[in-house]
């Protein structure tokens, strides 16, 4: 089984699979570096310090937000328009302090697919980035899980039409929102 964990960010989410998937290879992709130093080495795991997105070999800016390790994005419309800057019931107005930490390299899910193979499951949580991350994917693998932010139900729609063009046919959504539980 190969799993590939976009936005790897601490490994949370890979080491949950290794647990539930005896024997599984995952190559994972995480554009912060600063997340990476303290990484545990695995024979079955691969992480690269790119940036996942729709086109390959680009440099793009990335930005980490300072008071909440793990949080980064290379979106700056997210920056801009997510509950961090518009505040909501739970999150003051203006609460992120995102600084641009340099460019970072970006890397395409169809290059991964060429080098590391189909994967059976491919996870996305990039703050905001998730439909570039998408765009780069041009046929149905196997099953893929993505955050979406309720701020963004357009990049939502936009990424189930892509699905849906690639092969997809089937899709499940679960969240909490401000509004309540979908």
């Amino acid at each position: 089984m190969i799993i590939f964990d976009i936005g790897y960010n601490e490994g949370k989410f890979t080491e949950a699979c290794f647990q539930q998937y005896s024997g599984c290879r995952v190559v994972g992709v995480e554009a912060n570096v600063s997340l990476l130093y303290d990484m545990v080495k695995k024979e079955n795991l691969i992480v690269l310090n790119r940036l996942a997105s729709d086109k390959d070999g680009e440099k793009v800016d990335f930005f980490v937000e300072l008071n909440q390790t793990g949080i980064s994005t290379a979106s700056k419309e997210f920056m801009e328009n997510s509950r961090f800057k518009k505040g909501n019931k739970d999150i003051r107005i203006d609460s992120a302090q995102w600084i641009n930490s340099g460019k970072v390299s970006t890397i395409t899910l169809d290059t991964l697919i060429e080098n590391y193979g189909d994967p059976d499951i491919v996870k996305i949580d990039v703050e905001g980035y998730e439909h570039q991350v998408i765009m780069g994917l041009s046929k149905k693998v196997g099953k893929i899980c993505f955050e979406c932010h309720e701020e963004e139900r357009q990049k939502l729609d936009n990424i189930v039409e892509h699905l849906t063009s690639v092969g997809y046919t089937q899709f499940g959504f679960i969240g909490y929102y401000e509004e309540g539980a979908v």
